[in-house]
Protein backbone atom coordinates (compact mmCIF):
# COMPACT_ATOMS: atom_id res chain seq x y z
CA UNK A 1 0.00 0.00 0.00
CA UNK A 2 1.34 3.39 -1.00
CA UNK A 3 0.42 6.42 1.13
CA UNK A 4 0.73 10.03 0.03
CA UNK A 5 -0.14 13.12 2.06
CA UNK A 6 -1.24 16.20 0.11
CA UNK A 7 -1.31 19.81 1.27
CA UNK A 8 -4.44 20.80 -0.62
CA UNK A 9 -7.25 19.14 -2.49
CA UNK A 10 -7.06 16.74 -5.41
CA UNK A 11 -10.19 15.32 -7.01
CA UNK A 12 -10.84 11.64 -7.60
CA UNK A 13 -10.61 12.25 -11.36
CA UNK A 14 -7.22 13.95 -10.96
CA UNK A 15 -5.94 11.01 -8.89
CA UNK A 16 -7.17 8.57 -11.55
CA UNK A 17 -5.49 10.67 -14.24
CA UNK A 18 -2.15 10.51 -12.41
CA UNK A 19 -2.35 6.73 -11.97
CA UNK A 20 -3.20 6.16 -15.64
CA UNK A 21 -0.45 8.54 -16.79
CA UNK A 22 2.16 6.70 -14.69
CA UNK A 23 0.87 3.16 -15.13
CA UNK A 24 -1.19 3.11 -18.34
CA UNK A 25 -2.17 -0.56 -18.12
CA UNK A 26 -3.98 -0.09 -14.81
CA UNK A 27 -7.61 0.79 -14.23
CA UNK A 28 -7.94 2.84 -11.03
CA UNK A 29 -11.11 3.01 -8.93
CA UNK A 30 -11.93 5.13 -5.88
CA UNK A 31 -13.13 2.98 -3.00
CA UNK A 32 -13.21 4.34 0.53
CA UNK A 33 -13.58 0.92 2.07
CA UNK A 34 -12.55 2.35 5.47
CA UNK A 35 -15.82 4.29 5.44
CA UNK A 36 -17.84 1.18 4.66
CA UNK A 37 -18.40 2.00 1.00
CA UNK A 38 -19.46 -0.84 -1.23
CA UNK A 39 -17.08 -2.09 -3.89
CA UNK A 40 -17.16 0.29 -6.87
CA UNK A 41 -19.14 -0.71 -9.92
CA UNK A 42 -16.91 -2.43 -12.49
CA UNK A 43 -14.11 -3.22 -10.01
CA UNK A 44 -12.91 -6.83 -10.23
CA UNK A 45 -10.55 -7.82 -7.41
CA UNK A 46 -9.37 -10.84 -9.42
CA UNK A 47 -8.24 -8.57 -12.28
CA UNK A 48 -4.61 -7.65 -11.52
CA UNK A 49 -4.97 -4.48 -13.60
CA UNK A 50 -7.76 -3.18 -11.36
CA UNK A 51 -6.38 -1.09 -8.49
CA UNK A 52 -8.08 1.24 -6.09
CA UNK A 53 -7.39 4.23 -3.90
CA UNK A 54 -9.04 5.68 -0.82
CA UNK A 55 -8.92 9.21 0.53
CA UNK A 56 -9.38 10.90 3.87
CA UNK A 57 -9.48 14.60 4.69
CA UNK A 58 -8.25 15.66 8.13
CA UNK A 59 -10.30 18.68 9.15
CA UNK A 60 -8.60 21.44 11.15
CA UNK A 61 -5.16 20.41 9.92
CA UNK A 62 -2.37 22.92 9.59
CA UNK A 63 -0.94 21.19 6.50
CA UNK A 64 -1.06 17.92 4.55
CA UNK A 65 -4.78 17.53 5.16
CA UNK A 66 -5.48 14.97 2.44
CA UNK A 67 -4.29 11.39 2.81
CA UNK A 68 -4.42 9.07 -0.20
CA UNK A 69 -3.90 5.32 0.06
CA UNK A 70 -3.12 3.41 -3.13
CA UNK A 71 -3.79 -0.31 -3.15
CA UNK A 72 -1.70 -1.72 -5.95
CA UNK A 73 -1.26 -5.38 -6.86
CA UNK A 74 2.53 -5.22 -6.59
CA UNK A 75 4.08 -5.56 -3.16
CA UNK A 76 7.69 -4.89 -4.20
CA UNK A 77 9.01 -1.33 -4.59
CA UNK A 78 6.13 0.32 -2.74
CA UNK A 79 8.34 3.17 -1.47
CA UNK A 80 9.59 3.92 -4.97
CA UNK A 81 6.05 4.02 -6.45
CA UNK A 82 4.92 6.16 -3.53
CA UNK A 83 7.58 8.77 -4.30
CA UNK A 84 6.78 8.75 -8.01
CA UNK A 85 3.06 9.26 -7.37
CA UNK A 86 3.74 12.06 -4.84
CA UNK A 87 6.22 13.78 -7.17
CA UNK A 88 3.82 13.62 -10.11
CA UNK A 89 0.85 14.93 -8.10
CA UNK A 90 3.01 17.77 -6.82
CA UNK A 91 4.39 18.73 -10.22
CA UNK A 92 1.13 18.49 -12.15
CA UNK A 93 -1.12 20.27 -9.66
CA UNK A 94 1.44 22.60 -8.00
CA UNK A 95 0.88 21.10 -4.57
CA UNK A 96 3.07 20.07 -1.70
CA UNK A 97 3.03 16.33 -1.15
CA UNK A 98 4.72 14.21 1.49
CA UNK A 99 5.76 10.58 1.85
CA UNK A 100 7.44 8.97 4.86
CA UNK A 101 11.12 8.31 4.28
CA UNK A 102 13.86 6.24 5.86
CA UNK A 103 17.09 8.18 5.55
CA UNK A 104 19.81 5.74 4.40
CA UNK A 105 22.43 7.36 6.65
CA UNK A 106 20.11 7.40 9.70
CA UNK A 107 17.75 4.44 9.30
CA UNK A 108 16.63 4.44 12.94
CA UNK A 109 15.46 8.08 12.91
CA UNK A 110 11.67 7.95 12.35
CA UNK A 111 11.18 11.66 11.65
CA UNK A 112 12.25 11.98 8.03
CA UNK A 113 10.01 12.54 5.04
CA UNK A 114 10.36 13.49 1.43
CA UNK A 115 8.35 16.61 0.66
CA UNK A 116 7.71 17.51 -2.97
CA UNK A 117 7.12 21.14 -3.84
CA UNK A 118 6.14 21.59 -7.49
CA UNK A 119 7.75 18.20 -8.13
CA UNK A 120 11.10 19.08 -6.53
CA UNK A 121 12.16 16.80 -3.67
CA UNK A 122 13.21 18.05 -0.23
CA UNK A 123 14.19 16.26 2.95
CA UNK A 124 11.68 17.02 5.68
CA UNK A 125 11.61 16.62 9.46
CA UNK A 126 8.23 15.69 10.90
CA UNK A 127 9.28 15.53 14.58
CA UNK A 128 6.86 18.40 15.36
CA UNK A 129 4.10 17.06 13.09
CA UNK A 130 1.41 14.75 14.41
CA UNK A 131 -0.05 12.54 11.69
CA UNK A 132 -3.65 11.38 11.75
CA UNK A 133 -4.69 12.99 15.02
CA UNK A 134 -8.44 12.85 15.74
CA UNK A 135 -8.80 16.61 15.28
CA UNK A 136 -6.48 16.93 12.30
CA UNK A 137 -2.74 16.91 11.68
CA UNK A 138 -0.93 19.10 14.18
CA UNK A 139 2.37 20.94 13.86
CA UNK A 140 4.32 21.54 10.69
CA UNK A 141 6.91 19.65 8.71
CA UNK A 142 10.25 21.44 8.63
CA UNK A 143 11.98 21.51 5.24
CA UNK A 144 15.66 20.73 5.82
CA UNK A 145 17.23 20.87 2.37
CA UNK A 146 16.82 19.74 -1.23
CA UNK A 147 17.20 15.99 -1.51
CA UNK A 148 17.91 14.36 -4.86
CA UNK A 149 16.22 11.05 -5.56
CA UNK A 150 17.22 8.54 -8.23
CA UNK A 151 15.19 8.50 -11.43
CA UNK A 152 13.38 5.17 -11.66
CA UNK A 153 11.29 3.67 -14.42
CA UNK A 154 8.19 1.52 -14.09
CA UNK A 155 6.24 -0.59 -16.53
CA UNK A 156 2.56 -0.09 -17.34
CA UNK A 157 1.34 -1.94 -14.23
CA UNK A 158 3.79 -0.44 -11.72
CA UNK A 159 6.66 -2.91 -11.69
CA UNK A 160 10.12 -1.37 -11.39
CA UNK A 161 12.06 -1.68 -14.64
CA UNK A 162 15.79 -2.10 -14.42
CA UNK A 163 17.53 -0.25 -17.22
Amino acid sequence: METVYVDGIVTDEEIKEIIVSLFPNLSPFRWNLFDGEEEPKGFDSSNLKHVFFATSVAKDSIEFNLKIWFFMNQSAHTDEREKLIAKTLSAKYHLRTLVPFTHPEQPLDPYYDIVFIDGISFLGDDSQFEFDSEDGNKGVVKILRPYELPVLHFDGVGNLRYM
